[in-house]
């Protein structure tokens, strides 16, 4: 299990009521909350139970959770690096990754292409430069979603259905401080996880900014326009 979905599942249990008594989990509704499946919902608490962050407590037939006290200074950490982060942007750092290609692919459909140009005010660059944020970034993903501005939320050609796209401004920094103005896409449809940030740019990032597969770069991904 790995820590995003553990702060994930923190915060879900906060919501309900468990980070300050026992309290009975409806886990249908908390699946939903969290987007997972039951079977993986299920997963993460006995995880989060087997690590001391949450306790059980049997009712009867029913179980109540309460979130322990090192479970709280995990949702603490992640309090701090909101307040930390919560201004007209956000700042994460990554490393540069290899991608599925999903963005050549996007970008050589030529409504997403006409769109994207018009949205973002350039003509990207085919393919997207794909960030793979560090594990500490990933619960801020949430964030950036609320406030991504749609380019298309989908449409349909050839009977093939093509969905939503979205996107936030921003610049990317290089090791060595050099930096670029792009923006993050948020492709309804991709294959990625959410520790993927697939970033577009008028030029090619990995030759401007002379990034390979590991490199390290600084994201600061704009709120507003």
């Amino acid at each position: 299990m790995k820590n995003y979905e553990i702060k994930a599942l923190l915060i879900g249990l906060t919501k309900l009521g468990c980070s300050r008594k026992y309290t009975r989990v409806n886990k249908a509704e908390l699946a939903l909350d969290l987007d997972v499946s039951a079977w993986t919902l299920n997963r993460w608490i006995r995880e989060a139970i087997n690590r001391g962050l949450v306790n059980i407590l049997k009712d009867g037939r029913a179980s109540l959770y309460k979130i322990t006290e090192r479970g709280l200074i995990e949702l603490l950490d992640l309090k701090k690096l909101l307040e930390d982060q919560l201004e007209d942007f956000i700042s994460m750092k990554g490393l540069v990754t290899k991608g599925l290609s999903e963005g050549a692919y996007y970008m050589s459909i030529p409504e997403y292409e006409e769109m994207l140009h018009k949205a973002l005010g350039f003509k990207p660059y085919p393919g997207t430069l794909n960030v793979k944020i560090l594990e500490k970034y990933v619960p801020l993903r949430r964030i950036l979603e609320k406030y991504e501005k749609p380019i298309t939320t989908g449409f349909k050609k050839n009977s093939k259905e093509f969905g939503g796209v979205g996107f936030l401004r921003a610049e990317i920094i290089n090791d060595s401080g050099r930096k670029e103005t792009c923006a993050v896409l948020f492709i309804e449809k991709t294959k990625h996880g959410p520790d993927i940030i697939e970033v577009v740019a008028p030029v090619n990032l990995r030759e401007k900014l002379n990034l390979k597969d590991g490199s390290e770069v600084k994201l600061i991904i704009y709120l507003s326009s």
